[in-house]
């Protein structure tokens, strides 16, 4: 064997192999404000502050990494694939 394919094989061994997102899911702002509206989370950004609105009370001020955060934490409950790293299985 090729040293890239032992490398590859462990790497595969370890982490399971690559993490598959549905058709057309992207990681674009649009994209997230999008499937988190359908949610009924708003997301809006004015000059990178970003506004997480959750239906009533005073919109939270986040960093782009919580509403990445907030994704995942959706998107694991309903069973798909997370967007960040420390959130895979």
């Amino acid at each position: 064997m090729k040293a890239e394919a032992i490398l590859i094989s462990d790497w595969l061994r370890k982490n399971g192999g690559a993490r598959r997102y549905e058709a057309g899911f992207s990681s674009t702002f649009l994209s997230i404000q999008t499937f988190l509206q359908a949610r009924g989370i708003t997301v809006t950004c004015f000059k990178r502050r970003y506004k997480i609105s959750f239906g009533k009370g005073r919109p939270k001020i986040a960093t782009w990494h919580d509403v990445l955060s907030i994704l995942d934490d959706i998107r694991t409950s309903e069973g798909l694939e997370p967007l960040l790293q420390k959130h895979a299985a």
